[in-house]
């Protein structure tokens, strides 16, 4: 019943999701965000198919997919290069653990390709950013090559400068560099968070309640006979550190992408899992 969950769980859940993205925007000449949603949500659903395999063979061929969806989401879009960091660097600590004390031959074959998939992936990359810009990581000056086609330091810093101020639009304010030197921008930015009901508060306010029954099933004497499923427990941690990257970054709703829709996700997920190990249906918890 666990795998029929995983399987059935986050489809449903993203199908909302992907019909707003086909209604709203253009999908015959589609944005980076729209594609690096859609990688976001298919990351966490192989994570948490990760978590549900035991076997070696299918551990290690899960990681290797889950490497490769995170190299290829840093290269769409470094906006949530923290959650897809994470993401893999649970998973490879799991699957380091698992197998710690057994030889591994010919098993950890998938790691290791996706691994040299990954790297050549993003070292072309980072060459293209070279080519066109003379950065790497373009706006960021960081690792910057003096080519004769570089982009000058301070038209790069000044863009940088220029989408950082822009997710802090503070009223009053129109130095966008003033802006980024105070924190003023904080309280009027909370503000404006709590008007986006659906967009924010309340995936804020499902997935917190839907995590508190989580460790409560999961982590008081009741939820002793459901042990082995403490590990899900973990899944709103690669979610809550791209939203931590967000903030100090570009805190506009606009570069989450889709992060806010994902967290109720993973913070029921817990205890929908033990919901259905109790015999009921998997589609009316999902409900």
């Amino acid at each position: 019943r666990g795998n029929s969950l995983v399987n059935f769980y986050f489809p449903v859940i993203f199908l909302p999701l992907l019909i707003l993205i086909t209604v709203t925007s253009s999908v015959s000449s589609p944005a980076p965000d729209t594609a690096v949603v859609i990688l976001v949500f298919v990351l966490m659903w192989q994570f948490v198919r990760f978590l549900d395999e035991p076997a070696v063979s299918a551990s290690a061929s899960r990681m290797g997919v889950i490497i490769v969806l995170g190299g290829v989401i840093i290269t769409v879009k470094l906006s949530v290069i923290a959650y897809a960091v994470v993401t893999m660097g649970l998973a490879l600590v799991i699957f380091v653990r698992r197998n710690w004390n057994r030889e591994m031959k010919g098993e950890a074959r998938p790691v290791v390709s996706a691994l040299l998939i990954v790297s050549l992936l993003i070292s072309a990359w980072v060459v293209r950013g070279y080519v066109l810009s003379g950065y790497p990581l373009f706006p960021s000056t960081i690792g910057g090559i003096g080519f004769d086609w570089s982009v000058p330091a301070e038209r790069a810093l000044l863009e940088q400068q220029g989408i950082y101020s822009f997710a802090r639009r503070t009223p009053g304010i129109s130095d966008f560099q003033q802006t980024l030197m105070t924190w003023d921008w904080v309280r009027p930015w909370i503000y404006a968070q709590m008007h986006r009901v659906i967009d924010v508060v309340y995936p804020l306010i499902v997935a917190s309640g839907a995590f508190l029954l989580s460790v409560a099933a999961l982590l008081t004497p009741v939820g002793r006979r459901w042990s082995e499923h403490r590990k899900f427990l973990i899944l709103p941690i690669p979610v809550l550190c791209g939203l931590v990257f967000w903030f100090f970054t570009a805190p506009d709703v606009r570069f989450v992408q889709g992060l806010f829709y994902l967290l109720p996700a993973v913070a029921a997920y817990p205890i929908l899992r033990v919901l259905s190990l109790k015999g009921r249906m998997t589609a009316i918890w999902v409900m």
